[in-house]
């Protein structure tokens, strides 16, 4: 079956590519919200761009109204947002953390999420999640009609649970079995990942 994007409609493609770009890992964006609480929202649309300097990219589209999300009003302010990876246990709290809820009110606090201090970050994370970048606004980019935000962030620092990292060989190395992230289908899914296969790159 050929699908022709110029006959569908923005949300069809939306559906439709979340669908067929899989598996996504997901960004569990926290940004502060005026008033000194956090947001926190879940991204599929999201990828690391480059190691120098080391930037990941997300993307965030704006409400139905035309009115800008607040993760995006937030991290345009405040320039400095964290991006958390979720592990499978939080699967349930990263699904809620998406409710549309009036600006203001914390998702932090509606899905009773625990913050931890990070002090060589300057900023909290969530005390849960196994790895955490706290990131600093690099670029910010508008493009489509219906108001469709890039940001590509700089990651300043990098939390990562001592149970998930080791030291091989002199260099560190996160173990994506202990992390056991969430991974992004389409139409409401998400995923484990399962077996793993590790493959020599050939030379």
């Amino acid at each position: 079956m050929n699908i022709d994007f110029a006959q569908y409609t923005e949300s069809d493609i939306y559906f439709l590519m979340t669908q067929a770009i899989i598996p996504r890992p997901v960004a569990w964006v926290m940004t502060q919200n005026i008033g000194g609480n956090y947001n926190l929202a879940p991204f599929s649309y999201f990828t690391p761009v480059s190691s120098e300097p080391p930037l990941v990219l997300f993307s965030v589209g704006d409400k139905a109204a035309g009115q800008q999300k607040d993760t995006t009003r937030n991290f345009l302010r405040e320039k400095h947002c964290v991006i958390h990876i979720a592990s499978e246990t939080q699967l349930n709290a990263l699904n809620q953390s998406s409710a549309n809820l009036p600006y203001g009110t914390s998702e932090i606090t509606e899905n009773q999420l625990v913050l931890e201090n990070w002090p060589e970050a300057n900023t909290l994370r969530l005390a849960d999640a196994p790895l955490a970048m706290a990131c600093e606004l690099y670029r910010h980019d508008v493009i489509g009609e219906g108001g469709q935000h890039i940001f590509y962030a700089q990651v300043k620092h990098l939390f990562v649970a001592d149970n998930c990292i080791d030291n091989k060989n002199g260099r560190l190395q996160i173990n994506s079995q202990a992390v056991a992230p969430v991974a992004r289908l389409g139409a409401g899914e998400y995923a484990a990942l399962g077996e793993r296969h590790r493959l020599k790159r050939p030379d």
